[in-house]
Parts: structure tokens; sequence; C-alpha cells
């Protein structure tokens, strides 16, 4: 399942963390301000001026406030409009969301190629639900052929930066040897850290492949995966 554009609690989130542009930024930050404190037309303002101006954060900013209707009626048309502003200077969100509209058919028509390529721009930039999302259209030959060693490459860069669900997509194809030779200790290792993560499908998963496994192997795959969490999920194998 594609993970969606990212909800107004997301998206306070990630106007803190946008990178600053000195040139707009006190202004900004009051829009920023007004949003947070849920006066979205007073925001809806600041960013439409900064927005015009040529800030990447108020262009993003603005792409998420009328694809949902946030000071404003929702406009898809509007949302890509600005996203794709946003994304011209390479920020990864808009090129991520521009994927998710692409893919679901909201404001254009579906096109699930194109929503590969926006996909692929704001994964190489290191977005892991776009890494995500990447994996699953190359594991379900969506918008180009079918295949799993790049469905698995995606699922398995989304997942070092602990995205749960592509840990829990990784774990199962290793475990079932699907793109790569089957491993099930190491899929086992991906779907219990996902579980840990509180991916509730992961749960149900690890115990299915769990009752298939030696208990030694099983042990094995807990240690694994206890190490993995303690190193945030680098260099796990």
């Amino acid at each position: 399942m594609i993970r969606a554009v990212l909800g107004s609690a997301a998206l306070v989130v990630a106007l803190i963390a946008l990178p600053q542009a000195a040139a707009f930024g006190q202004s900004f930050d009051e829009g920023a301000a007004h949003y947070q404190a849920g006066e979205y037309p007073q925001a809806l303002e600041i960013f439409l001026q900064l927005a015009s101006q040529g800030d990447v954060r108020a262009q993003y900013t603005l792409g998420m406030m009328y694809d949902s209707g946030q000071g404003v009626a929702p406009d898809a048309a509007q949302a890509i409009r600005w996203f794709g502003l946003a994304a011209a200077q390479g920020n990864d969100g808009a090129q991520y969301n521009l994927g998710i509209m692409a893919e679901q058919g909201r404001g254009m028509s579906r096109n699930p190629a194109q929503a590969l390529r926006w996909y692929r721009l704001a994964a190489d930039l290191g977005h892991p639900g776009a890494q995500y999302n990447l994996g699953l259209l190359y594991q379900r030959g969506v918008g180009t052929a079918r295949d799993d060693r790049l469905a698995l490459q995606w699922f398995a860069r989304a997942a070092e930066q602990g995205d749960s669900q592509a840990q829990h997509s990784l774990g199962i194809m290793l475990a079932r040897g699907q793109g790569v030779t089957a491993d099930p200790v190491r899929g086992l290792m991906w779907i219990d850290l996902a579980a840990a993560l509180g991916e509730t499908p992961a749960i149900q998963s690890a115990e299915q492949f769990a009752a298939k496994m030696r208990p030694a192997d099983v042990e094995r795959a807990r240690i694994l995966a206890s190490d993995c969490m303690r190193r945030e999920f680098k260099s796990c194998g």
C-alpha cells in the first residue's frame, strides 16, 4: 500500500525541518507560527507572497495546504502547481507528493510511469517514503517492468532509515528469496524490527515465519535484530 501525502500533524514537523532560506527566514517563521496555531488564512497569505518570490519552503507548504484544504478550498490543481515549483528546486517532499498524486490520479490522469519518475527523484535525494513506494512499483510491475532485485534494493534503503513498512517488505522478500537467495534469518530480523516499531502486519508475519524455522535460527534472527536496533538500522546486512 502506497504511503499517502503528509497529514497536517506531519506537516507541522515538516515545516520545522525544512531548510532555512535566509532571505525569507523571518517571514516564513511567521507563516509557520500562524499555521501551527491553526490560523490558516493568515499563514496562506504569507506563504503565497513568499512562494511567488521563489521560497521553496512556502511553495511546498502551499501545495500541502491546497491539497488538504487548510485555509482554502481543496484544489488538487493548485497543489500540483505549487508542488511542481518546489520539486523543480529539488524539494524531495514535493517530488514525493507529486508521485503519489500521479499514482492515485488526483488532479491529473493516473500515470504510474510518471509516479515512478517522481519517486525516483525523491528517492535519490534520500526520501524514505519515496524509496518505499518506488520499491512497491518495482515489486508489482506498475509503471515499469517487474523487478524484484530493484524492489529489494529500494526497500533496503528505506529500511536503513527506519521505515517500518520497508523493513517488513524487505524481510518478507529476504525470507522468501524474492530477488535474492532466500535468507530466513535475515528476513525475520527485518520483520522483527518492523514489528518492534509498531508495524502491525509485521507482528503476524513474524509469528508465521518463526513458526516455520528452527528455534536456533529464530533466536539468531532476534539477536541480529537487537544488534541492528542498537546501530539504528545501519550496516545490518
